[in-house]
């Protein structure tokens, strides 16, 4: 006997189809929706999709504009900056060679006058000075606030030791030192409010070309970085750096001058990362970092040099760092009430669209459903045909054992008439044995074909009977098999034949408790009478699986003599037997099929090979199906929701 295991019965994959009755609203079917909410999310995805392309082609457009105006906002920056240096460069050279100044020791108020005169004019010189070759000043004049006035001698300050004083003490002839940008310092400490500086020094020299002190100027720079200040308006700010990363504008003033109040205020400690692209830009770089573009534009007082071949000297620290910055496009941020009422325009067009194609669909279908219901109503008038075919095999089946009856019955009252007349002649005759036993054979015989014609007649009630009198319950399915197999195993134990059933502790199942055990009692039955012929023994094992969430698998398998692979397709017919006529009337198996199928509205099968036993593999709803009250060909799967005509169930598989 092969050996039946659940995997090697549940490989078969499951038929399912449209899942609603004709009658219900279109709106009301989960088919409808289905397809709509299946075609709404694909047009959903399609249209986040483009929109996420043209997202991205708008933010590359948007991010290239924005770095764009980030260079030349960096580079009209750098420009006035230089501008700023030239004007000043070029003023002080001149103001060195003016008489005025030239002669400060013979004629010092021709001196001051002119200094007053050049701070009204230039306003970006906060001071203006002369100093000793030693240092000390000799001359000043201070622009504060559009004042102008002359700083009195006991406020003079001795400028020996100041870094940009030791480096003018360097310079020739002709030649000019550009301090650093820093703060002004007075007497020792920064100036409050600060003032962002940078000084331009030049020798004076005598008409016999001798040192006879140094014209100095502090240009202002307050208005020249005003160009960094923060726009609140704006997405695009900037900032001033040098080269040790120290922030001289563009930020809060806490953040700036870092390097003046020995505080380590810089981008290197802020944001190393950062910093390294950067200062590792020659001339100029654009760059994406953390969300943000950035413009660098490198630039030094060296470069006006350069440019007119005047001959300056710079201190260490001259290169620059103009950095702008704007955030990168972001469409999610960028969203308007505009875009979100178009998106939620397509959306819903989408919705209706779909709903509109879902209702076409479902008509369709519903169409399709109602010429499979005009099918099944002619499968049910062929049924009833083949009804007719079967009551003139019934008939004819009849005719035989009734003829022999006939004879036999005849014959027996023949023999009676004749033993009346021995009797009438002879009182004291007596029947012989062989008379006795003639007439026995005879009513033996006419019993065996009147059983044999009641068989054919419960059979045929049996196929053609109203299936609605079985009756619709909850119950255990494993519980009906185990008692089944408790009634029948004594008696079928006599006959040498074993029972066994596997399956799941319970098996709980709203269906028709009676046609089930009828089934599994014909297929038991069936299994006795054709599976172990020429043999003592035998064995039927039933296994109960739990096939998935809507079925039940009952599997009634034997180690008998197995049927021929080309008899599969006709044990289910009426009156077929590979047996003798004695054996069967060829009905039992097609009763099977037409409850299974009929009544509990699933399907049977038979896996058989010669010598290997037999399998009858049983599909049971968990739930039965129920008879339509208007055609009793129809029947409505509770779980599919779905009419299914008797006999067209599940696909049947017979092979």
């Amino acid at each position: 006997m092969s050996e039946i295991t659940a995997p090697q019965v549940k490989d078969r994959p499951r038929e399912t189809s449209f899942a609603e009755a004709v009658g219900r609203a279109w709106y009301q079917t989960r088919y409808f929706w289905r397809v709509s909410l299946t075609l709404f999310v694909i047009g959903t995805a399609v249209l986040l999709a483009g929109w996420f392309m043209w997202h991205q082609a708008e933010a590359t457009r948007r991010d290239n504009a924005t770095t764009r105006q980030l260079i030349v906002d960096s580079e009209a920056q750098t420009t006035s900056l230089l501008r700023w240096y030239e004007t000043a460069i070029q003023s002080v050279k001149l103001s060195a060679m003016h008489p005025s100044v030239r002669g400060f020791r013979e004629n010092p108020a021709a001196a001051r006058d002119y200094f007053k005169q050049l701070s009204s004019v230039i306003k970006r010189f906060s001071q203006i000075r002369i100093l000793s070759p030693d240092g000390m000043e000799m001359m000043r004049v201070d622009s504060r606030n559009g004042r102008v006035f002359v700083v009195p001698q006991g406020q003079y300050q001795n400028k020996a030791g100041r870094y940009y004083f030791e480096a003018a003490r360097q310079l020739g002839p002709g030649q000019v030192y550009i301090s650093r940008l820093d703060l002004n310092v007075e007497h020792g400490r920064i100036e409050i409010p600060i003032r962002p500086t940078s000084r331009l020094i030049t020798p004076i020299m005598s008409d016999r070309n001798e040192l006879i002190g140094y014209f100095a100027i502090n240009l202002d720079m307050a208005e020249g970085l005003a160009g960094f200040a923060q726009d609140p308006a704006s997405a695009v700010s900037r900032a001033l750096l040098n080269r040790d990363g120290y922030w001289l504008a563009g930020l809060a003033d806490e953040f700036l001058w870092g390097f003046m109040r020995n505080e380590e205020t810089t981008l290197a400690a802020q944001d190393p990362e950062l910093w390294d692209q950067i200062r590792n830009t020659n001339l100029r770089n654009s760059l994406t970092y953390d969300g943000m573009i950035y413009s660098v534009v490198v630039f030094s007082i060296a470069d006006l040099a350069d440019a007119s071949g005047q001959e300056l000297v710079l201190p260490d620290q001259t290169k620059l760092f103009v950095v702008s910055k704007a955030p990168r496009y972001d469409r999610l941020l960028g969203l308007k009430f505009n875009d979100l009422l178009i998106l939620s325009g397509i959306l819903l067009l989408i919705a209706a669209v779909s709903a509109l194609i879902g209702y076409f669909v479902v008509r369709r279908q519903q169409a399709i459903d109602i010429q499979h219901r005009i099918e099944a109503n002619l499968v049910s008038v062929q049924r009833m045909a083949s009804l007719g075919r079967i009551v003139a095999g019934v008939a004819h089946e009849m005719r035989t054992p009734l003829g022999n009856a006939l004879t036999v019955s005849t014959t027996i009252i023949h023999d009676l008439d004749d033993i009346m007349v021995k009797f009438a002649k002879d009182n004291g005759h007596h029947l012989e044995q062989d008379e006795i036993d003639h007439i026995l054979r005879g009513v033996r015989i006419i019993q065996r074909n009147i059983e044999r014609t009641s068989a054919l007649v419960w059979n045929f009630r049996e196929t053609a009977t109203d299936q609605s009198n079985h009756i619709r319950r909850k119950f255990d399915l494993v519980k009906v098999t185990r008692n089944l197999i408790g009634t029948l195993e004594t008696q079928l134990g006599k006959k040498g034949v074993t029972l066994s059933v596997t399956g799941p502790a319970t098996a709980p199942i709203e269906s028709f408790s009676d046609a089930v055990d009828q089934v599994l009692l014909s297929l038991i039955t069936n299994a006795v009478q054709h599976a172990f012929v020429g043999r003592e023994t035998g064995r039927i094992d039933l296994l109960v699986v739990d096939y998935d969430e809507q079925f039940y698998q009952v599997v009634v398998s034997d180690d008998g003599v197995g049927i021929d692979p080309k008899d599969h397709q006709r044990v289910f017919e009426p009156f077929w037997t590979s047996d003798l006529p004695d054996r069967g009337t060829g009905l039992g198996l097609a009763i099977v099929s037409n409850i299974v199928v009929g009544v509990l509205g699933g399907e049977i099968t038979l896996q058989s090979e010669p010598g290997l036993g037999s399998s009858f593999l049983v599909m049971i709803p968990k739930a039965a199906p129920i008879r339509d009250a208007l055609n009793p060909y129809i029947v409505t799967d509770e779980s599919q929701t779905r009419p299914v005509a008797l006999g067209q169930g599940r696909s049947k598989q017979t092979g």
